[in-house]
């Protein structure tokens, strides 16, 4: 079994319509990923006021880890690939209120992230190669929804800004 990290600090940036930016960092090893595919984030479009929302999110497989910069073992950064799933569960649905009429708002809950993330120097979807490292992750947070004023009995969700404590 593959040994525990806690994930102490780094972010999740998921921004409508499919964009993120992710990064953790953990005493064994600091990460910045380029994403690739971001449809596990499923950020909703337009949802209509008094509707209540979920904030869980799902990265799974090497084709949505992609690869990224890793400072890891006191060796200086480099890019490695990556595999695995990272699971974000909210604490809560968040409410989509109709106050205030004007300007954007942002509304909070906290989340628990659990998972495995498996680097690999070289991609492993064209030559498996041996792996670099693995670990089983544990980390948790705050994720921030930020919505737009309201129009029509809607509000855009704008992004989803999950915060590792």
């Amino acid at each position: 079994m593959p040994p525990l990290s806690k994930i102490v600090g780094g972010s999740l940036f998921a921004y409508y319509p499919d964009h993120a930016a992710f990064s953790i960092e953990t005493a064994e090893f600091a990460a910045q990923f380029s994403l690739g595919d971001t449809g596990s984030i499923p950020i909703p479009a337009f949802p209509l006021i008094g509707d209540s929302i979920s904030c869980n999110a799902i990265l799974f497989g090497g084709q949505t880890l992609g690869f990224g910069f890793v400072d890891w073992a006191g060796y200086p950064p480099k890019k490695l690939w990556f595999e695995g799933m990272m699971v974000f569960k909210s604490a809560s649905k968040i409410l989509i209120p109709s106050l205030p009429a004007n300007g954007a708002i942002h509304l909070s809950t906290s989340f628990d992230l659990s998972g495995d993330l498996i680097a690999y120097p070289s991609d492993p979807s064209v030559n498996p190669p041996p792996k670099t490292f693995e670990y089983k992750l544990v980390g948790k947070g705050m994720v921030t929804l930020r919505l737009n004023q309201p129009l029509m009995g809607q509000r855009r969700v704008t992004s989803y800004f999950y915060q590792f404590m």
